[in-house]
């Protein structure tokens, strides 16, 4: 993102998934002695150095909206702008204007996927072509838990599993799952020092990502169904995220039953 200029970059994900940490990663990763960056958060989450961080409140003289208070911030002159939390029309429409002034704004929202998050992005914006205008990118992600690499054991899949997942058969010699619970002599159960048993050790985000660029902005500016977007960005590459953490599996980062845990629950809250 560092040859980005200018544009609105959309960082989505359910809730507690890791959303803020992105959020922040993403503008850490900008020079802040070469560039004057500032953010406007319904509730700050962690100390930024020379950033200009600045917390909403609806109690401010003036400022009784969160629109509003961005426009307050934007006048300050910043070049990279943060954003944690559209919610209201407003704020995306501003949000538009601002990146079209040669500003870079990092906007966050919950969203199930990238096709979610930008179904709400044109919802809020109302107009599609200045929605997809000022759009640069979408993140979207999740928190899977990674493998104990102390006790984690090694196991040769069932066929029809990977046949199920589409995963070629020479790829997948191993994969990996928690260890089972050891026993002393005595019959004691002995857990693991490094996971405590729990057959996990830490958690890693994983993304499907999506960049907007004048090509891709150009095919899905007429299209009229989601369906129809997402085979565009399949065509452009985009992997989703089941396909994402099948390469941790492979890996042996984390195991088959978390992947399957995690993706559950984004089905659970899809149906919500």
């Amino acid at each position: 993102m560092r040859n980005i200029k200018q544009g609105v970059f959309l960082v989505s994900g359910p809730a507690k998934s890791g959303l803020t940490t992105t959020f922040y990663a993403l503008l850490r990763n900008h020079d802040a002695f070469l560039n004057n960056i500032s953010t406007l958060e319904r509730d700050q989450s962690g100390e930024l150095p020379n950033i200009t961080q600045t917390v909403f409140s609806p109690s401010d003289s003036g400022t009784n909206s969160f629109a509003k208070k961005l426009d307050l911030i934007v006048r300050m002159g910043p070049e990279i702008i943060g954003v944690a939390g559209c919610t209201d029309k407003d704020t995306a429409k501003f949000c538009c204007t601002t990146a079209r002034h040669n500003k870079l704004v990092y906007l966050t929202m919950e969203a199930d996927s990238i096709l979610s998050a930008l179904g709400k992005w044109l919802q809020m914006v109302e107009d599609s072509g200045t929605a997809l205008g000022s759009l640069v990118g979408i993140t979207n992600q999740r928190l899977i838990r990674k493998l104990c690499e102390e006790c984690r054991e090694a196991y040769t899949p069932d066929p029809e599993l990977l046949k199920k997942f589409n995963i070629p058969a020479d790829k997948a010699k191993a994969f990996y799952r928690a260890g089972k619970v050891q026993f002393d002599k005595h019959g004691k159960p002995v857990p693991c020092k490094n996971c405590q048993g729990t057959g996990y050790f830490g958690r890693m985000p994983v993304f499907e990502v999506i960049r907007i660029n004048d090509q891709i902005r150009k095919s899905i500016m007429n299209l009229k169904s989601m369906s129809e977007i997402a085979r565009q960005f399949r065509s452009a590459k985009m992997l989703y995220l089941q396909e994402q953490m099948l390469k941790k599996v492979l890996a042996g980062t984390t195991s088959i039953n978390e992947m399957v845990r995690v993706l559950s629950k984004q089905k659970g809250e899809e149906k919500k």
